[in-house]
């Protein structure tokens, strides 16, 4: 327990001049009125409207849950002596809430609007692959799942232009024609869902002979109406959103929780 002295008032309890002390007991502060050797108690520090009280103060240290960093207290309950950090913290952390269930939303309404809709067609091709310096161009229609798997090969993706391809068509380019630097990866096996957009596979490195590209291209039917449609490049693009939403959530529900205290 801790006792200091912080100016010269009027009791609120009786009336007479005295000396305004803050008593810490734990994480509280308790505001008295000191007359010699009879103390009156006044209540919690965070509610009692120190400037009503005191006329002379005799201290400039902060008190705790003091707004603006004095010793100005307003009254009205407990809920009004919050620091602007916690009512920004608050916001802050409400926000994050929202902005995180957002994108899971996003997400998960993508992901069961393909799941929930019959595939209209499928397409298995599969494709001999000869050399390195050749990279395919799969031109995928709207909500389409596109498989890719190697044989005796490692390939890497990149996205194509939307629009540029046909969809359902399968294209062997030179790799002189594509920048290397989009292309990402070293699969063996690759799934994408993909909204009119074409996807390039280079088969960069065949470790053996008779090396195959197989694809599979199940196409499905039209989106709802009302569907928020989301281009992903491979399931990393799933899975990045959805961690940045579980952070934005746990840092929303820690400063919700810490402003509330």
């Amino acid at each position: 327990m801790s006792t200091r002295s912080i100016g010269r008032g009027t009791c609120p309890k009786c009336g007479r001049e005295g000396t305004v002390v803050v008593k810490r007991l734990g994480d509280r502060e308790y505001v008295y009125v000191k007359h010699g050797r009879t103390w009156h108690y006044i209540g919690p520090l965070d509610s009692v409207d120190l400037n009503s009280i005191i006329h002379e103060y005799t201290t400039s240290l902060p008190l705790k849950d003091s707004a603006g960093g004095g010793l100005s207290m307003s009254s009205g309950g407990a809920g009004s002596g919050k620091s602007i950090g916690k009512i920004i913290a608050l916001i802050v952390g409400v926000l994050m809430i929202i902005i995180g269930v957002i994108i899971i939303l996003e997400v998960g309404f993508l992901a069961l609007s393909f799941l929930a809709t019959s595939p209209a067609s499928v397409l298995t091709v599969s494709l001999p692959v000869n050399n390195t310096m050749k990279a395919l161009i799969i031109g995928a229609a709207t909500h389409s799942k596109v498989t890719v798997t190697a044989v005796n090969a490692f390939f890497k993706v990149a996205n194509a232009a939307v629009g540029t391809y046909t969809p359902g068509s399968l294209t062997w380019v030179n790799v002189t024609r594509v920048n290397e630097s989009l292309f990402i990866g070293n699969y063996t096996s690759f799934t994408v869902i993909t909204s009119n957009q074409s996807i390039l596979i280079w088969p960069y490195k065949i470790v053996s002979g008779n090396a195959l590209i197989i694809v599979n291209i199940a196409t499905k039917g039209s989106a709802p109406s009302g569907t928020v449609t989301v281009n992903y490049l491979s399931l990393i693009f799933i899975v990045i959103p959805l961690a940045l939403a579980g952070a934005l959530i746990w840092g929303g529900v820690i400063l919700y929780r810490w402003s509330r205290k």
